[in-house]
C-alpha cells in the first residue's frame, strides 16, 4: 500500500470518528431516532450515511427502547377502508420550528400544529389539537421520534377504542401517506425556509389556509376521479357500499 493510500485510509477513519461523535451528540441533545439524525447530518453537516449505519452507532452507545428493536415484529402497515380508521403522524423540521403533521389515510384530510420543540410533552399537546379535528379514530401511527415517546402513546390510547402503533424502521411505505403530505407541505406551502420561534403564529395561519385549500380545492390522485378530500368524503357517505371498488390508492 503506497503512502497516499495510507493517508486516505487514515482520513476516512478520522471522518468516520467525527461522524460517529456527531451522531452521539445529536442523540444526547434531541433524543431523535435514526431517520431524523440522518436528516440532520445531511442538512447541517453535508454528510450522507445509511440509516442502518446510524442505528449501529446508536446501538453501540445507547440503550434503545424495546420499541426500537429492529427484530420486533409489528405486522404489516395498517390499511383503511373507511374514514378515521388510520391516522398517520409525523413532524417536519423548519429550522427553529416544527410542523406536527397528520393525515387520515382514507380521506386524505390533514391537520398541522406548529411547535417550537420535539419533546413528548409538546407532541401530546399537538395530538390533542389534531384529535379535536379528527374525532374518534381507531388507530394513530407514528415513527419513534422523541416527540412520540414518553407519555405520548399512553395519552393517545387513553381515549376509548383508540390504539397507537409505531411504524417499522426501514419500511418507508409504513408512513407513506404522511410523508407524501409532508412533501406537499414543503413544495406548495412552506418551502425550505428556516423559520424562528416567533414566526409560529403567522406560520400557523398560513398552514391553516393551506389545509383548507388541500381539503376543499386540491385534486388528489389517490382518490376516485381525482376528487378533493371534501368531495370524496361527501361521495363516500352517499356510496358506502361500493366505495371500496372505486378507491384507486
Amino acid at each position: 500500500m503506497g503512502p497516499n493510500k495510507v493517508v486516505n485510509v487514515v482520513l476516512i477513519y478520522k471522518q468516520s470518528d467525527v461522524t460517529e461523535r456527531r451522531i452521539r451528540d445529536i442523540r444526547r441533545e434531541t433524543g431523535w431516532c435514526g431517520q431524523k439524525i440522518r436528516k440532520e447530518l445531511i442538512e447541517k453537516d453535508q454528510v450522507s450515511i445509511s440509516i442502518p449505519t446510524v442505528y449501529r452507532v446508536l446501538e453501540e452507545n445507547f440503550k434503545l427502547g424495546k420499541g426500537s428493536g429492529k427484530h420486533k415484529y409489528r405486522g404489516e402497515a395498517p390499511k383503511a377502508t373507511a374514514p378515521r380508521e388510520v391516522v398517520q403522524h409525523d413532524t417536519v423540521d423548519f429550522g427553529g420550528i416544527y410542523a406536527h403533521t397528520s393525515i387520515d389515510i382514507f380521506t386524505k384530510e390533514p391537520a398541522i400544529v406548529m411547535v417550537d420543540n420535539l419533546t413528548s410533552e409538546t407532541g401530546v399537546e399537538a395530538f390533542k389539537q389534531q384529535k379535536s379535528f379528527y374525532g374518534q379514530t381507531a388507530l394513530h401511527q407514528s415513527d419513534e421520534g422523541s416527540e412520540f415517546k414518553g407519555e405520548y402513546k399512553t395519552i393517545v390510547e387513553s381515549y376509548s377504542d383508540t390504539e397507537h402503533r409505531y411504524s417499522r424502521p426501514y419500511r418507508k411505505n409504513d408512513q407513506s401517506f404522511i410523508e407524501n403530505f409532508n412533501r406537499s407541505l414543503r413544495n406548495e406551502c412552506l418551502g425550505w425556509t428556516k423559520y424562528r420561534k416567533e414566526d409560529i403564529p403567522k406560520v400557523q395561519v398560513r398552514v391553516d389556509r393551506y389545509i383548507q385549500y388541500f381539503i376543499n380545492e386540491r385534486w388528489h390522485m389517490g382518490l376516485p376521479d381525482m376528487m378533493t378530500p371534501a368531495q370524496f368524503k361527501r361521495w363516500y357517505n352517499k356510496n358506502k357500499k361500493d366505495s371500496k371498488s372505486r378507491i384507486c390508492g
